[in-house]
């Protein structure tokens, strides 16, 4: 029954099929949770399959202001204009001869991509970035000014900002709680 919950709360049906995807952080958490609640063994093994792909692939972030004029300059082939790519939309495009899916989501606030792609492919794709990010004035940015960035942004990360007891109101965000007038 945990099996059956965990995939209805989760799960994503693309057809006759249901698939769990996760973030790499959580990957191993929701093999081990589907795993332990047993989805394998209550169905059909060869309907079910717990795969972790994370490994396969890597996410690159490309943020700020000229973010989406450095993806033009590498030529994904993906139109980043607003209309066709909005915030928390994705695309695909792609780098090589092989696909990337390009996702427009922030943590910064600024306007920014994801980048995902087989693991195998993500350093030159990197370093196109790297070389046509010198034309923009691109600096590389680490995880932790990321999280500073995010953070200051106002994006709550439940159990790292918060310490469980804390309230969207504590901090001063409301705007999910306002009720619509209209």
């Amino acid at each position: 029954m945990a099996g059956l919950h965990y995939l209805t709360r989760y799960g994503v049906a693309v057809g006759r099929r249901v698939v769990v995807a996760t973030n790499n952080g959580l990957a191993y958490e929701a093999a081990t949770a589907l795993s332990r609640a047993g989805v394998e063994g209550r169905f059909d093994r060869s309907r079910v399959v717990i795969h972790d792909a994370t490994a396969r692939y890597a996410t690159l972030t490309v943020t700020g202001p000229k973010s989406r004029a450095l993806l033009q300059a590498v030529g994904l082939g993906v139109d980043l204009d607003d209309a066709a790519l909005p915030h928390m939309a994705l695309a695909w495009g792609g780098f090589g001869g092989v696909a990337v899916r390009v996702t427009r989501v922030s943590f910064t606030g600024d306007r920014s991509y994801e980048l995902s792609i087989r693991a195998d492919r993500a350093l030159p794709l990197w370093r196109a970035l790297k070389e046509a990010g010198r034309a923009f004035d691109a600096v590389l940015l680490g995880g932790e000014a990321l999280m500073i960035l995010r953070a200051e942004k106002g994006y709550i990360v439940i159990g790292k900002d918060t310490d469980g007891r804390t309230r969207p109101m504590d901090l001063g965000v409301s705007g999910p709680f306002e009720r619509k007038k209209g």
